[in-house]
């Protein structure tokens, strides 16, 4: 009996002991918020790190300012791969970095024009990171964005996914992580748009509109509208504020409350025609004209602009993916490939300049609520 009760507390050491192995204390591990990545010289990859500082985050107490010290610690360093520059940090933090609770990857507009793949594989590769990190392409250096200030927020990471989710629902940008864009990447259109940042005079960050893969090399910039334009058509407009304009120098604000839209790919006599179908609904946010909208007939014009500034928004955007970046941005390749696989077959492989010269139909719905009148201005006619 005292043999087994030896052998179980043996083999209980073991197990402890084995799933302990690589424990590391709280105390020596440096906390990775955000990274950036770009190209310097002498072929070498430079890594920008925010590193929390954990003794000076807190919630103060009641009645007590909040502290100044800032909580981040900004460090680069410098390596022949992404990898190799990560190590290096260890000469100067003295620790291993830890990605657990990274929040966002900047990367370069030149390192996303060289092909972002391979200076992506460690972010996916890396146990400790999740594929849930927010990805993001500057106009500038990545480092620039990283090292920067944000007036409300003491971690700017966490500036810049709170900009990108309510920008994103606003419809003027793209916010996708590492998994949503590894997923583009390999679908049939192959053509990923992500989220754009860029470092404004006086270290402002602004986030807005997206940066235009084929692959994973970057092909250009969309501006706020394009970005728009493109979101319309894959339904990732949340909620969106529409300025029309009634008569010279007399606007009017729609305020988009919710939104549907569909790709539909069909045969035509042959020929490849895509539907896109958008339906949306929103409320008159506010007018700077007299005119009582209450009566029908000038109701009915002003839904019809909103689904004429939408239409024009959709087309635009069509044509400039089409001519200029002739990339599939709205994912039409995946839906030809669902609903008609074997024609897609054929046309697989010249589906660039299929798309190029594609027929596209697009048909928009909109309704406005609240018609109803506020006092003001002295008469309405």
């Amino acid at each position: 009996m005292k043999k087994k009760v030896l052998v179980l507390v043996l083999i209980s050491s073991v197990i402890f002991l084995v799933g302990c192995w690589n424990y590391i204390e709280m105390k020596d591990r440096t906390f990775v918020v955000g990274v950036g990545v770009d190209l310097v010289e002498d072929d070498l990859i430079e890594v920008t790190t925010q590193l929390l500082k954990p003794h000076e985050i807190g919630v103060p107490a009641a009645g007590e300012p909040t502290p100044d010290a800032d909580p981040v610690w900004i460090l680069s360093s410098q390596g022949e791969t992404v990898f190799d520059a990560v190590r290096n940090f260890v000469r100067q933090a003295g620790r291993k970095l830890f990605w657990q609770y990274n929040n966002v990857v900047v990367f370069s507009e030149e390192v996303a024009r060289e092909g972002i793949l391979p200076f992506l594989d460690f972010f996916v590769r890396e146990h400790e990171l999740r594929l849930g990190q927010k990805l993001v392409i500057s106009k500038g250096e990545a480092g620039d964005i990283v090292g920067a200030k944000h007036g409300l927020e003491r971690i700017p990471s966490m500036a810049i996914v709170d900009m990108l989710e309510e920008e994103e629902a606003m419809g003027g940008i793209v916010n996708v992580d590492l998994f949503d864009f590894l997923e583009e990447v390999n679908s049939k259109a192959g053509a990923p748009v992500v989220g754009t940042v860029e470092n404004l005079e006086g270290a402002r960050l602004d986030v807005e509109g997206g940066a235009v893969f084929k692959g994973d090399q970057l092909q250009g910039f969309l501006d706020k509208r394009e970005t728009r334009g493109r979101n319309w058509v894959v339904g990732r407009v949340v909620s969106a504020i529409i300025v029309l304009e009634w008569e010279e120098d007399q606007k009017l604000s729609v305020e988009i409350l919710r939104t549907n839209s569909s790709i539909e790919p069909e045969f035509r006599d042959g020929r490849l025609v895509i539907k896109v179908e958008i339906e949306t609904e929103g409320n008159l946010g506010e007018q700077q004209t007299a005119v009582d909208f209450t009566k029908l007939d000038r109701w009915y014009s002003l839904e019809k602009k909103l689904v004429n500034s939408i239409e024009n928004e959709i087309k635009d955007i069509i044509e400039l993916a089409q001519q200029e970046f002739r990339a599939d941005i709205f994912g039409f390749a995946d839906e030809v490939y669902r609903k008609y696989p074997q024609e897609w077959r054929r046309i697989e492989d010249e589906w660039e300049d299929e798309f190029a010269s594609l027929e596209v139909v697009v048909d928009v719905e909109a309704k406005i609520r609240r018609p109803f009148i506020i006092r003001t201005f002295p008469s309405l006619d």
